[in-house]
């Protein structure tokens, strides 16, 4: 087995941290079907795994991930979760990322007025 096909047999390891190792992999490797291996996994019951999903997509350079880091960014429950939407973000360039962008900071803006 090459380690593509190593990194997508282990992505079924029932220990995570095996999983996101995997995914790190997947997106180091960056094959022709990485998006479609990687975007089951923002929404993984794990907050880590979806975080280094969202990580993954910044890095494969796809832009059909835009829209699923940005609905990632918006609803995630998990801050970093979040936070790593955001950052993977920083690779596309879209109108939408930008609205997505201010939104963030409105959110964090109406959070710190309710802490006041």
């Amino acid at each position: 087995m090459d380690e593509l096909q190593i990194a997508i047999a282990e992505l079924h390891n029932v220990n995570p941290d095996i999983r996101e190792l995997s995914l790190d992999k997947i997106g180091t490797l960056n094959p022709d079907n990485a998006f479609e291996i990687i975007v089951p996994f923002i929404s993984d019951p794990e907050p880590e795994l979806r975080g280094t999903a969202a990580c993954n997509l910044g890095e494969i350079g796809d832009s059909r991930s835009v829209p699923h880091l940005i609905r990632l960014a918006r609803i995630d429950p998990e801050e970093k979760v979040r936070s790593e939407a955001l950052s993977a973000l920083d690779n596309y360039r879209t109108p939408e990322i930008l609205t997505c962008l201010i939104d963030e900071v409105n959110r964090e803006k109406n959070h710190a007025d309710l802490d006041k």
